[in-house]
């Protein structure tokens, strides 16, 4: 890949992420709250305290939420949704 090649990319991955974090979304608490229940079945999830389902809870609708706004931005064949690890910390960028 050439050096303007790489620029080209940099600069298309650079405004498509700059796309995403400006995507405006509306949360519905109920609607998140159903999908983080159906996530938690889909993945055996349990947590010892309603104070670390709580916590964990926003995790995973940080996550979602920036996979809805991705999902906005670009639809894709593939598209991004929760797996089994988004209730953990970190960076919701794929």
């Amino acid at each position: 890949m050439s050096l303007r090649d790489k620029e080209a990319y940099v600069k298309e991955v650079t405004d498509w992420q700059e796309a995403v974090k400006q995507q405006d979304v509306k949360v519905d608490e109920a609607s998140m709250k159903a999908r983080f229940q159906d996530w938690m079945k889909k993945y055996d999830r349990s947590y010892s305290t309603e104070e670390e389902k709580a916590r964990r809870y926003e995790i995973f609708k940080e996550h979602a939420i920036y996979a809805d706004k991705a999902n906005t931005v670009e639809p894709r064949r593939v598209r991004l949704v929760p797996n089994g690890y988004r209730d953990s910390s970190g960076s919701p960028s794929w």
